[in-house]
């Protein structure tokens, strides 16, 4: 509350909700100071890798909503242009199955192609689920595969996912390589 009377937004968050522009104004100071706090935890850990010429490079994970609803930002403290400016990557949690999508390959066209419109494809990292944690299964091999065909198709140009059980093989890499590879027929730079 201190901070919030500081940004002269008053002492009470109901009347912050109640006018629109301090709102507006609250949730870009929120996601600002968030980037504020890990530029400063960045500029401190920078000090080891001075030594060599090196640079700590910065990820931001962004929620699908502040990507798809730029509203969000209000709920979330997340803004996926200003991450783009803060960080070297913007890695957007593009999980279907978390988001409970009934249609997750029309769902992930519709938020790569929202990640794009709004910044470049160098900035954005997309994550994958391979565990589908509402039954705490494996999603298949060949949807991941074409999960990651399916961002592919639409400009994401990089991209993982989690968890990966490497010692039980899940996911297969023998299954889902093609998909990751450089060399794959999906579009890559010749």
């Amino acid at each position: 509350m201190k901070q919030y009377n500081a940004w002269d937004l008053g002492l009470s968050i109901e009347d912050i909700r109640k006018d629109k522009s301090k709102l507006k104004r609250w949730s870009q100071l929120k996601t600002d100071y968030l980037i504020y706090i890990t530029r400063r935890l960045a500029a401190r850990s920078n000090r080891y890798f001075a030594s060599d010429g090196q640079r700590l490079k910065l990820a931001r994970n962004i929620y699908a909503q502040p990507v798809l609803n730029p509203e969000s930002e209000t709920w979330y403290a997340q803004n996926l242009e200003a991450f783009a400016e803060a960080y070297d990557d913007v890695a957007v949690m593009a999980m279907p199955f978390m988001e409970q999508q009934n249609n997750p390959e029309h769902w992930l066209r519709k938020i790569s192609r929202k990640a794009l419109e709004r910044i470049g494809p160098e900035k954005l990292v997309f994550e994958l689920q391979a565990t589908d944690w509402r039954t705490n299964k494996p999603i298949p091999d060949h949807v991941l595969k074409r999960q990651m065909q399916v961002i592919s198709e639409e400009g994401i140009e990089s991209f993982g996912y989690y968890p990966d059980d490497f010692i039980s093989g899940v996911p297969n890499i023998n299954v889902i390589k093609p998909a990751l590879s450089i060399n794959s027929s999906l579009g890559a730079p010749k």
